[in-house]
């Protein structure tokens, strides 16, 4: 019998953070978070092909293994790293504020 094709509950939300990821030539920790997140999520999912395909080309642009990734996660998580923690630079705004 041939595997069913699901429709994840979070496929929309989850496919509006691949489009972002897709875009990134150099992810910052959280593109690297959500990436790893992502990759647990649909690991084993029977359907949302799309956005295993778009993960997968992520790292490939990112010149990253799916356990170059892990390891990258885990040490950020390690260090007490949480969303919303960003020190990160935000680029809103004219410098002048």
């Amino acid at each position: 019998m041939a595997e069913a094709i699901q429709n994840h509950p979070l496929y929309q939300c989850d496919r509006a953070i691949v489009d972002s990821l897709l875009v990134q030539k150099t992810p910052d920790t959280l593109s690297l978070t959500n990436a790893g997140r992502l990759f647990v999520r649909y690991s084993g999912f029977p359907g949302a092909y799309d956005i295993k395909r778009d993960l997968l080309a992520c790292l490939e642009k990112w010149g990253m293994s799916t356990d170059e990734l892990n390891s990258a996660c885990r040490n950020i998580w390690g260090s007490s790293w949480r969303p919303g923690d960003s020190t990160e630079e935000l680029s809103v705004g004219s410098g002048a504020d």
